[in-house]
């Protein structure tokens, strides 16, 4: 497969995997700089591992937004595309427990909506430590 990379968004792709996990995700950007050497391009190749987990996430987020272990764990759930229901579950804790945890990630993160949690996170430490570089 062969796709111009010279749009300033570059090329995104997702590589399938024969074991069925979740696909690489392939992000190839093309690096613009006041030195160009004749015509060569320079590209930032970027692959991910969708599955892969982050290591240090918790203590990450802990330092970062003040949370407690269990918010940190919540956050991070929730980052992983769990439910809250499915949280409370593996967790052998209440809904209301979850609840409130969750109402005190988003006054710590500064977010209004549970998805605005996500975002905020994908698209700051969760998403660097990943090696996920935020979009512009």
């Amino acid at each position: 497969m062969r796709q111009s990379i010279d749009s300033p968004r570059g090329l995104e792709l997702a590589l399938m995997r024969p074991s069925g996990k979740r696909p690489y995700t392939l992000l190839a950007s093309p690096i613009h700089t006041r030195l160009s050497i004749g015509h060569s391009t320079r590209v930032l190749v970027l692959i991910t591992d969708t599955d892969r987990e982050i290591p240090q996430a918790a203590d990450t987020l802990r330092a970062i937004y003040s949370l407690s272990r269990s918010e940190a764990a919540l956050a991070i759930a929730l980052c992983e595309g769990h439910t809250l229901k499915e949280i409370a579950f593996a967790r052998s804790v209440s809904i209301n427990t979850i609840h409130t945890q969750l109402a005190s990630v988003q006054r710590k993160v500064g977010a209004n909506r549970q998805t605005e949690i996500v975002s905020v996170l994908l698209r700051g430490p969760l998403g660097i430590m990943r090696g996920e570089l935020p979009r512009q």
